[in-house]
C-alpha cells in the first residue's frame, strides 16, 4: 500500500518542533526555566492550554495499579484558584488513585509510552465515572493525552495534556508529537532532577525546596520554625486532615518520616 506524502501541516509541525527544541536549549539553563519553556512549547505544538508535568514513582511489580507516588509536580495554564483545587485533588487527596486512566496506563511502567484517553478508557466508562464527574467536570477538563518516559530506579517523567470540556479530542498526530517532543527534550527534565543531589549523592536541600508547590513550601517554612499542625492549619485556612496530608507530602519530598528527621537535615 502506497504511503501518503507528508502534508504542509506535517512539515509545519516538524518545523515548530525543531524550533521549540532550539528555544528550550538556548534559553536560560536553569532547570525550572527549561521546564517552563518545554511545557509552553509543547502546549503550543499540540494545541493544549493546560499541561501537567510530574515525576512519578511507579508502583513495584506485579502491582501495576494506581498506587504510584507523585514526588514533583508542575501545572501550567490554570489560574491560582484552579491550581489550588488541582493540588488538593491530586497531591493532597491522592485523587489520581481513583482516576480511571492511570491504572491501565501504569501497566506499561518501565518503558516509553503515550496514550490518548479513549485508548485506555471507553466513553461509557469515562463519562459515567464518579471521579470524572466530580473532578474532571469540576476542574473543567475532559480529554487527556499522556506520555511517560522512564528515568530509572522505578521512576518516570509524566507529561499530561488536557483539553477543556466540550473541545475536540486529541488524535494520533498530537500523541506522536507529544511523545517525540518529550523524548527529545529528555535532558531538560533529567537536569531538573539532578540538582537535588550533590556529587556524593547527598540531598541538596535548596533544590528540593525550590521544587515544592507554593503551599507545600509555605508549610515547610512553618515546620522548620517549630509550629504545630494546629497552628499551621489556622494560618493556612486548611483543615487539620488536609494540613497533615500536606506535611506528609513535604516529608516524602525530603525522604524523611518525621519532623525531627526533617529539622535534622537543616542543622547539619
Amino acid at each position: 500500500m502506497r504511503k501518503s506524502r507528508p502534508s504542509i501541516a506535517d512539515y509545519r509541525a516538524v518545523s515548530q518542533f525543531v524550533g521549540a527544541l532550539g528555544e528550550i536549549s538556548s534559553a536560560d539553563h536553569r532547570p525550572d526555566a527549561s521546564l517552563r519553556h518545554l511545557t509552553e512549547s509543547t502546549g503550543a505544538l499540540i494545541g493544549a492550554g493546560v499541561l501537567w508535568w510530574s515525576i512519578v514513582g511507579d508502583p513495584p511489580p506485579p502491582s501495576r495499579d494506581n498506587a504510584a507516588i507523585i514526588t514533583h509536580s508542575y501545572v501550567h495554564g490554570v489560574d491560582e484558584s484552579t491550581l489550588l483545587r488541582w493540588q488538593r485533588a491530586y497531591l493532597v487527596e491522592s485523587g489520581y488513585r481513583q482516576h480511571p486512566m492511570w491504572g491501565p496506563f501504569a501497566r506499561g511502567a518501565g518503558r516509553l509510552r503515550s496514550a490518548c484517553r479513549e485508548e485506555l478508557v471507553s466513553d461509557q466508562e469515562w463519562y459515567s465515572h464518579p471521579h470524572v464527574a466530580e473532578w474532571g467536570r469540576g476542574l473543567g477538563y475532559d480529554d487527556i493525552l499522556v506520555s511517560a518516559v522512564p528515568l530509572g530506579a522505578g521512576a518516570a517523567a509524566y507529561f499530561v495534556a488536557v483539553r477543556p470540556w466540550g473541545e475536540r479530542r486529541f488524535g494520533q498526530r498530537e500523541r506522536e508529537l507529544l511523545e517525540l517532543m518529550f523524548r527529545s527534550a529528555s535532558w531538560c527534565y533529567r537536569n531538573w532532577l539532578e540538582p537535588e543531589h550533590d556529587a556524593q549523592g547527598g540531598l541538596r536541600l535548596g533544590g528540593v525546596r525550590s521544587r515544592l508547590p507554593p503551599r507545600h513550601r509555605s508549610i515547610l517554612e512553618q515546620l522548620l520554625t517549630g509550629r504545630g499542625e494546629k497552628q499551621i492549619a489556622a494560618s493556612t485556612g486548611l483543615s487539620l486532615r488536609t494540613t497533615h496530608k500536606y506535611i506528609e507530602h513535604v516529608y516524602r519530598a525530603f525522604a524523611v518520616s518525621s519532623r525531627a528527621e526533617l529539622m535534622a537535615l537543616w542543622i547539619r
